[in-house]
């Protein structure tokens, strides 16, 4: 399961503060999800608008530091699925 999607804002002055609120939000840059599993597994994954992914998880104790590119909101989608596929399974999440 996923905590609340976070939020920044390219036109908010640096240091950019991440939102919870979408509408505090006038021109997303990216946007932020956190999931959580068995215990201590964390994952969290930073989708950017210029096309990449941010990826950091700890996942049975091991760290995974990713960035996956995506051309299009299609790709975006597809490298979300499979890094949550791949990093938490069939495992219970919150």
């Amino acid at each position: 399961m996923t905590d609340e999607l976070t939020w920044r804002d390219a036109e908010a002055e640096w240091p950019q503060p991440l939102v919870t609120d979408r509408q505090a939000v006038a021109d997303p840059e990216s946007v932020g999800l956190t999931f959580r599993c068995d215990g201590e597994d964390v994952a969290r994954l930073v989708l950017w608008r210029g096309g990449w992914a941010d990826l950091d998880a700890v996942v049975n104790g091991e760290l995974v530091v990713e960035a996956p590119e995506f051309a299009d909101v299609a790709s975006c989608v597809h490298a979300a699925d499979w890094l949550v596929e791949r990093l938490l399974g069939d495992r219970e999440c919150r």
